[in-house]
């Protein structure tokens, strides 16, 4: 990353410094770095929790497998009808992921 110098100031009252340094923690960001999002983003994705990055990665693999499984699926010709299931479930399974 660039360093930066120059610097802005801006005038806060206790409630609003308390709120965005909450917000600047939620997400796992320093608050400088949480105010940059916010004024060239518009908006912060918040961090996933450990646990949450438990799940994505379980999804992750339940995906992987079944990938696996409609390739062999393919391979032994197996009817369409069951190709298409499982491809549906895949799909639902990569939307959860983003």
């Amino acid at each position: 990353m660039n360093k930066r110098k120059p610097s802005i100031e801006v005038y806060l009252t206790d409630e609003q410094k308390v709120t965005v340094k909450k917000a600047a923690a939620d997400a796992r960001l320093s608050i400088s770095e949480f105010c940059l999002e916010m004024i060239f983003k518009g908006q912060v994705k918040a961090a996933l929790a450990p646990h949450e990055i438990k799940l994505m990665s379980n999804l992750s693999g339940m995906s992987n497998n079944l990938n696996q499984v409609v390739k062999r699926m393919h391979q032994e010709k197996e009817s369409t009808e069951r190709i298409d299931e499982v491809l549906s479930v895949i799909n639902s399974i990569e939307k959860i992921l983003g």
